[in-house]
């Protein structure tokens, strides 16, 4: 599937499935799936495993017979919506690069780096001309 096209597929689902195995592997995981549905407003059905526990607007089952349940459940298409709705927010709040506030650790540790850089050069001997 070509990249331009990849994230209209949500365009077509009322519910995307995802479902994982509990173990160390998915535990390394991130929650991308999650994330590319919440932003296209589509339902979610996971596992309630790593990286995608408590995920507000997710609906969650392990067994078998629970993802049976959970579909059932969101057949009812404003309790769909609803909870597409909840994970859209969350997503947007958490997830959107617009909306996600700069002090982040990362941003932190570039400036630190930043001022470390500054502070070696203050110390620098000047260039050795003859």
């Amino acid at each position: 599937m070509p990249v331009s096209t990849y994230g209209h597929m949500y365009d077509h689902l009322d519910v995307a499935l995802v479902p994982l195995v509990a173990n160390e592997f998915n535990a390394c995981k991130s929650e991308l799936k999650i994330v590319e549905a919440g932003a296209k407003k589509c339902a979610v059905i996971s596992s309630n495993v790593d990286p995608y526990k408590n995920i507000p607007g997710v609906t969650y089952a392990n067994k078998p017979i629970d993802f049976y349940h959970a579909v059932k459940k969101l057949t009812d298409k404003s309790y769909r919506e609803d909870m597409a709705n909840l994970l859209h927010e969350f997503i947007l709040t958490n997830f959107d690069l617009q909306k996600v506030e700069y002090e982040t650790s990362w941003n932190m540790a570039y400036e630190e780096d930043e001022q470390e850089k500054l502070d070696i050069e203050e110390y620098q001997l000047p260039p050795h001309t003859d």
